[in-house]
Formats: C-alpha cells, structure tokens, sequence
C-alpha cells in the first residue's frame, strides 16, 4: 500500500467499494485527524486498516450475497499542495450476508449526516448499495432488520474513530468538507431511512464505475 503521513488537521476522504457483475458502487466519507497522544503525523495505513475492517463488518449485512464488499481507498485532502498517492486495502473483501437476489442496482438504503450548521452545507447523504429483495417489505419499504443495521452505520458514521498504532493514540473526527480553504464542518447525528432510495448512476444503463486498485 502506497502508505502517506497524515498531519494534525489533516482532512482525508475515505472511499468503500462494493461490486456486482457489471457495476461497482463507491460511498465517500470524511475524517479530520483532530488529536495525537504525541508526534506531529499519523500513518495512513493503520487508520485505512482500522476504517475497512469496520465498514466490511457494518456493510456486509446490508448487501446482497450476490455482491462484494470489495475494500476502501484513502485520500489526502487537505494541507492543500500536491496529493500523494492514495492508500487502499482490500483484504476484508467478503460477499454479502444480506440474502441472495438483488433489488434494481439503483436500490439503496439511504442514511442522512447531520452536522450543527443549518441548511444543505450541514447535512450529507450515503446511498448504501445493492440490498437483496429478502429485506423489502411487500409495500415497498426496507425490513425493520435493515434499518436497524442501516442505523448503525449510521452512528458509526458520525462517530469519532480512535486509532492506535505503535504506542500512538490518533482520534479521527468525522466531517463535512468541500475542499481547499473550506472549513469542516464535524457530525453530530444520522438518520437512517425507513424507505429505499435510488442512485441512477447504480443502474442497469449507468456509467460502469471501475475499482482502482
């Protein structure tokens, strides 16, 4: 893994990928790294470890058995200046334990973030993919086991994730961020949908999405 030093401040975009024959589905989150018990920087490895074996754990209930929970790549937004090369893991990579079977591909659990500024730069939305029919009910709507599961994610989501690494205590703080000098605007709940969303760029017609690594 092309591993990079995450400063104090540092803000870094976490991607999850999960597959089905012909599509692949990515969900972005962002994370500020806020503390260190000492040093300066905190390795990108540990935390990109740390975060996939999570997600793979809260994801693979949600997904088909036809699909894969595939692994997650790491970002380095901000300091601003040239980027290194992101960091990635795939060794968590499992089919689904949701049920067999798939809704439409555009079918998504739907999960709102919520940060304490008003309006649409406060918030945020993940669209969770690829949900066996099992976990529909007949009118329409997600199983109550799904929404449960789906609200845990949701609480992870906006959870701060602490993160040890030789002797190094890091805390990782989750946030919205749109880039450059914008300033993060940190998480503070979530709300998990008791009705299906739809991602169209997931569907049978979209734009094939490709995994990078």
């Amino acid at each position: 893994m092309p591993q990079f030093l995450i400063p104090i401040g540092g803000i870094v975009k976490v991607i999850t990928y999960c597959t089905i024959p012909g599509q692949v589905s990515t969900n972005s989150h962002k994370w500020q790294l806020v503390s260190l018990s000492s040093g300066a920087t905190f390795p990108s490895s540990p935390f990109i470890l740390a975060m996939d074996s999570s997600l793979a754990g809260l994801y693979t209930g949600l997904i088909s058995s036809n699909s894969e929970y595939y692994g997650s790549q790491l970002y380095l937004l901000n300091p601003i200046g040239l980027p290194p090369r992101p960091d990635h893991v795939n060794v968590n990579n499992n089919p689904g334990t949701g049920g067999a079977g798939l809704l439409p591909s555009q079918t998504s659990g739907l999960v709102s973030l919520y940060s304490s500024t008003l309006g649409k730069i406060g918030q945020g939305r993940t669209y969770i993919p690829f949900p066996p029919p099992g976990l529909n009910n007949a009118d329409g709507t997600p199983e109550a086991t799904y929404v449960t599961d789906l609200n845990a994610l949701g609480a992870f989501l906006f959870a701060n994730n602490i993160v040890i690494d030789g002797g190094v205590t890091a805390t990782f703080r989750p946030c919205l961020y749109r880039g450059g000098t914008d300033t993060p605007r940190f998480l503070e709940s979530a709300v998990a949908h008791d009705a299906w969303a739809t991602q169209r760029r997931r569907g049978a017609f979209g734009r094939l999405n490709k995994v990078p690594f």
